[in-house]
């Protein structure tokens, strides 16, 4: 695993959907420059922390978050991820940056609840390293969140369990050399017209990818996406790159990939975990 460098780059820690018992789940980093972390999601607990570790991410760098929905493969990281920054401070006997989690605001009330039900001492620790966690609401098309003054953030609704509105996938804008770009996250989703408008010639699209077409039912029906759409999708929008996440098991990942590739002439991937791209 490489360290951190000076370019954009995404760090995939876990591809695993809930259904995966080796692979870690769904946690991916943004990292638009050493010492800057967007998470997109936490995975499923511990794990998070370790893989950090593993792909050299130094925690103190780990200040914003993005929580697509509240199902346990992506929040339940988040509890041990704050304990583990506010450890560090302190055995480190320095500051810690504040913390800011983005989500719906239905997600953010699980996550306190969670955090309220664990007993945990994890915002406590934040609070004697000088920090504060932030919990920042986000809704569907709502306005651009500055994550920094050169990074945003826009939710979108994603089809996925419950419906109740509180699923989202995100778009994430950032200042390149040429010029802004953009890379697009799916969160857990049925294909939908809304992921394919906002990845209008992105730079990267990370879908989930729960099979390939000719298992579309129970795709579906879980509330996921096949292979092929995906891909398909990617053409519609233009995107350069296509990554695909959230695996259910490793057996169905070649035929994934030639249904992507069938579809989708970019570059197209499904990411092991801890493995690296960069955005240059």
């Amino acid at each position: 695993m490489r360290p951190e460098t000076d370019r954009p780059r995404l760090v995939f820690l876990g591809t695993g959907g809930g259904a995966h018992s080796e692979r870690c789940h769904a946690a991916i980093v943004f990292q638009p420059a050493p010492g800057r972390v967007l998470l997109l999601d936490t995975g499923g607990g511990f794990e998070v922390v370790r893989q950090l570790k593993r792909a050299e991410i130094d925690l103190r760098g780990v200040t914003r978050i993005f929580l697509s929905h509240r199902h346990s493969d992506h929040i339940t990281g988040l509890e041990p991820l704050l304990l583990h920054i506010g450890l560090q401070a302190m055995w480190g006997q320095r500051t810690a940056a504040d913390v800011h989690v983005y989500a719906h605001p239905e997600v953010l009330a699980a996550c306190q609840t969670m955090i309220e039900t664990m007993a945990s001492g994890a915002i406590e620790l934040l609070a004697a390293a000088g920090a504060q966690l932030r919990w920042q609401p986000v809704l569907a098309d709502g306005a651009a969140v500055e994550v920094w003054p050169d990074v945003h953030l826009t939710a979108f609704a994603a089809d996925h369990i419950p419906d109740d509105g509180s699923c989202l996938g995100c778009v994430v804008s950032f200042a390149g050399p040429n010029g802004p770009r953009r890379i697009v996250y799916s969160g857990d989703s049925r294909p939908t017209a809304a992921i394919g408008r906002h990845a209008l010639g992105a730079e990267a699209l990370i879908h989930e990818a729960g099979g390939v077409d000719a298992q579309s039912a129970p795709v579906y029906r879980s509330g996921h996406t096949t292979a092929g759409e995906a891909a398909r999708l990617a053409t519609a929008a233009g995107v350069r790159r296509l990554y695909l996440c959230h695996v259910p098991q490793d057996g169905v990942i070649p035929a994934m990939l030639a249904e992507a590739r069938l579809h989708f002439h970019g570059a197209v991937a499904v990411p092991q975990d801890l493995e690296a791209f960069s955005l240059e």
